[in-house]
């Protein structure tokens, strides 16, 4: 196993573009009032929805990014210092 760190970006990135198509999805659906964005517990539908919805995108991407990147580095740190150990 590679013994370096993963990388913020890419772990930011893939999850911008795995979560795009789902909140446009929900916009969409939003846009033609089958189902509401919750926004600060105020549904909102149509435009409004849809624009809301397109503005999650990064903010949902980050808490994914930086949760993944703390988990899988702290993996990564531990399994260093096993191999370390049995070494």
């Amino acid at each position: 196993m590679n013994n370096e760190l993963f990388s913020f970006k890419k772990l930011f990135w893939s999850s911008v573009f795995g979560t795009s198509p789902f909140c446009i999805l929900a916009g969409f659906f939003s846009l033609i009032g089958k189902i509401p964005i919750h926004f600060n517990e105020q549904p909102y539908y149509g435009i409004i929805g849809l624009i809301i919805s397109i503005f999650l995108i990064p903010f949902i991407s980050l808490v994914i990014g930086v949760t993944g990147w703390l988990f899988l580095n702290f993996g990564v740190v531990i399994y260093n210092a096993f191999m370390k150990i049995k070494k």
